[in-house]
């Protein structure tokens, strides 16, 4: 099981669009997956159709030793969800004053390595224990990031901060970067495109491009992937085609 996460510390960069949809995406193109939500906000599990969880959430499964990845697992149409919800603000407290805590998901997630062939890992808009956890225990990290100047100027210091968990977990890779909510006809977009491309090289800027596609936020609003609300929207068109391109990267 290949475990991924997709983190950038700023928010509003579709992460959480992202994740459900590349998981989407890869279950269309034959693979099994887990998705697991490690964000406080609990939007990738609201938008798998989740409100209320009636079983144990990323909170217990972290906090509580006995409690299995299995004990967490909500299914959804078509994949396997650990899910999350507001209780994950407070149990991060709990974390604090755990042994090894930044190991904790990635020896939960081993015992599971048979039973998937992709793990996507939602992080939260920080780079917190959480964050941490998620990173130990992947084995690639892809960050989504928007043609803007602060996404741009922080780029870097994620980069870096994935170099040092590198201390943690020796087997951790910037799979790549991919662009979302790109627009070719706003002139700053193009601008600070190029300046992404300046500080990248080819191997870790992805080609694939998400772009602005009100179809996207649409089906948010309905707990549907895009290829659930329009299959044949551009939307749906480009999360194909990065799922696609991350496969090809990831079984070279």
């Amino acid at each position: 099981m290949k475990i991924i996460s997709l983190v950038n510390q700023k928010g509003g960069v579709a992460k959480t669009t992202s994740v459900v949809n590349i998981a989407t995406a890869l279950v269309e193109l034959g693979k099994k997956v887990l998705v697991i939500d490690i964000d406080p906000q609990g939007n990738c599990t609201t938008n798998f159709g989740y409100e209320n969880l009636e079983v144990n959430t990323i909170a217990e499964l972290l906090i509580d030793d006995k409690i299995t990845v299995e004990d967490c697992i909500l299914e959804t149409k078509n994949l396997h969800l650990v899910g999350a919800d507001i209780g994950l603000a407070e149990a991060e407290f709990t974390l604090a004053n755990k042994m090894a805590r930044e190991f904790i998901l990635r020896k939960k997630l081993h015992k599971l390595k048979d039973n998937y062939d992709y793990c996507l890992i939602d992080c939260p808009p920080s780079l917190s224990t959480l964050t941490l956890n998620a990173l130990v225990a992947s084995h690639k990290v892809y960050i989504p990031m928007m043609t803007s100047k602060f996404s741009v100027k922080g780029i870097q210091q994620l980069i870096d901060t994935i170099t040092a968990v590198q201390n943690y977990n020796e087997e951790l890779e910037l799979g790549g970067v991919f662009i979302t909510s790109y627009d070719s006809r706003n002139s700053l977009a193009t601008s600070y495109l190029a300046q992404v491309q300046e500080v990248l090289t080819d191997k870790l800027l992805l080609k694939s491009k998400i772009r602005i596609n009100i179809d996207l936020a649409k089906a948010q609003d309905y707990n549907e992937s895009i290829f659930e609300f329009n299959s044949k929207s551009n939307g749906a068109q480009d999360y194909m085609s990065l799922a696609q391109e991350i496969l090809e990267r990831e079984e070279k």
